[in-house]
């Protein structure tokens, strides 16, 4: 498509095959259509050079790179030619100078700039295919980067796991604070099966967890506050003689009016752990004289 541009911008009617021997007809401008296809070869090498200097190598490593571009007879005498090899070499270059400029910025992905040269990569893919078959090496070329790029990354330890999250939508949030307040305040069925089917599976887990973490609380809890069991209280004491114990025990009636009566304070439960050590004693004191 870019020789039919020149040939049309030379004025080619379409008349004249360009066989190998024939001389051009006077009508037709080859020379404009020579220096068209001569300017993608001229381009070539400020295109060497940069890509030099992309990849990093010295001053006059770069400068050596470009003068064996300069001086190479077969780009100087390919691309004088109406053919189809001069845009190869371009859309080549050009490849090589995206990608090298690509992985440069390795370390500001998904900037602006990073997204620039990753779709100019693809562009001059897609123009050196066109050009010709040969050019899907390029493909190739950039492809086998890619594989190890990938593979570098994948055994890189150093970088921190992406961590991906789902949030809610707002419907889903409110049924389940809703469903929250229901089991709170024991009105409605459990509709866990309904929030299960839609909760995330890292989001569940968590959940769970947090649910029996809850559970276990509330369950220590309620033994705290009646470790006897049908409203008693029951106070153990273990006493120095191994098998020696005793128990205090407070009457269905006694619990009552203290429930009615404000909470035991720190200095109570200290009195009645004194009072009940105190007739532990005794008992042990009476035992003995018995005994003897």
């Amino acid at each position: 498509m870019l020789v039919g541009l020149s040939g049309y911008l030379a004025g080619y009617n379409g008349s004249f095959e360009f066989k190998s021997g024939e001389k051009y007809p006077e009508e037709l401008n080859y020379t404009f259509m020579r220096a068209f296809n001569a300017f993608f070869g001229a381009v070539t090498i400020p295109l060497a050079y940069y890509t030099a200097r992309e990849l990093n190598l010295k001053r006059p490593a770069v400068w050596f790179v470009t003068l064996m571009v300069l001086c190479e007879n077969s780009y100087t005498t390919i691309s004088r030619f109406i053919l189809l090899d001069s845009m190869l070499l371009c859309f080549t270059f050009t490849t090589v100078l995206c990608w090298a400029r690509f992985h440069r910025l390795q370390k500001q992905s998904f900037s602006p700039e990073w997204f620039a040269w990753l779709a100019l990569t693809g562009v001059s893919i897609g123009c050196v295919c066109s050009v010709k078959w040969v050019g899907a090496f390029c493909t190739a070329m950039v492809g086998l980067y890619t594989i190890e790029d990938l593979w570098n990354k994948f055994g890189d330890t150093k970088m921190p796991p992406v961590r991906l999250e789902m949030q809610d939508p707002p419907s889903y949030r409110h049924d389940r604070n809703a469903g929250a307040h229901q089991q709170r305040d024991g009105a409605g069925t459990d509709d866990r099966a309904h929030i299960g089917r839609c909760m995330p599976v890292f989001r569940r887990a968590d959940d769970q967890r947090r649910r029996r973490h809850r559970n276990g609380q509330e369950r220590a809890h309620h033994s705290r506050l009646k470790p006897g069991g049908r409203g008693n209280e029951l106070v153990e004491l273990r006493g120095h003689e191994p098998g020696a114990m005793s128990a205090f025990m407070m009457s269905p009636a006694r619990s009552a009016s203290k429930a009615s009566s404000a909470p035991a304070t720190g200095l109570t439960t200290v009195v009645r752990s004194a009072t009940a050590i105190c007739r532990v004693a005794s008992r042990s004191i009476a035992r003995s004289n018995s005994s003897l």
